[in-house]
C-alpha cells in the first residue's frame, strides 16, 4: 500500500478552522453554523464524497456530545454516591486542609462543584435560585439518573425559560439603548 502525503489534508483542516475563525468573529455568524459551513469546507477539499459530509459531521458531533453527556453523568452519579455516604465531608475537610484557610472559599466552591445541592447548607441552597445553573444541573442529573421524570424535567424547564426570556429582554433592551 504507497503512503499518502498528510500535508494537503493539514492544509485542507487549518484553512477550515481559520474559516471558523473568520466566520464567528468578522461574518458574526453563529458558532454551530460556522462549524457546519466549515466542516463542509473541510470536506470539500478532503474529497469527500458530498453525501459523506453531513453524515462525518454528524458522527463527529455525536461522537463529542456522547462522551460529554456519559462524563457528566458519570460524575453525577459518583458525586451522588460520595454524598450519600458521607465521603463529602471528608473530600470537603480534605480540601480545605490542602488548600489552607486563607483558600477556604475555593476549597467550599470546589466542593461545591462535586457533590449534591441538598448536601449542602440550607442558606447556600436558597441562594443557588438566582442561578440558572441550578435548575441546569437538577435537569440533567433527572435525566441522567431517573430517565423520564417529567414532574422534575418541566418546572427546571419552565424556570430556565423564564432565566433566558429575561436575560433576552434585558439584553435587547440594553443594546437598543446603546445603538440608538
Amino acid at each position: 500500500m504507497p503512503s499518502v502525503d498528510p500535508t494537503p489534508l493539514l492544509v485542507v483542516a487549518f484553512l477550515g478552522v481559520v474559516l471558523v475563525v473568520v466566520l464567528i468573529t468578522w461574518v458574526r455568524m453563529p458558532a454551530f453554523l460556522a462549524l457546519a459551513t466549515g466542516s463542509l469546507a473541510v470536506g470539500l477539499g478532503a474529497r469527500m464524497p458530498l453525501p459523506d459530509i453531513p453524515r462525518a459531521f454528524q458522527s463527529g458531533v455525536g461522537d463529542t456530545l456522547g462522551f460529554v453527556a456519559m462524563v457528566i453523568g458519570l460524575g453525577t452519579v459518583i458525586g451522588k454516591l460520595l454524598a450519600e455516604s458521607g465521603g463529602a465531608a471528608v473530600v470537603s475537610n480534605a480540601l480545605i486542609r490542602l488548600m489552607g484557610e486563607r483558600r477556604l472559599d475555593w476549597a467550599m466552591m470546589l466542593s461545591g462543584f462535586m457533590f449534591d445541592l441538598r448536601s449542602m447548607p440550607w442558606v447556600i441552597q436558597v441562594i443557588t435560585y438566582v442561578f440558572p445553573a441550578r435548575y441546569f444541573v437538577s435537569l440533567l442529573q433527572t435525566l441522567f439518573l431517573a430517565g423520564n421524570v417529567w414532574s422534575v424535567i418541566l418546572p427546571n424547564a419552565a424556570v430556565l425559560a423564564v432565566f433566558a426570556a429575561v436575560l433576552l429582554a434585558l439584553a435587547v433592551r440594553l443594546t437598543r439603548k446603546r445603538i440608538g
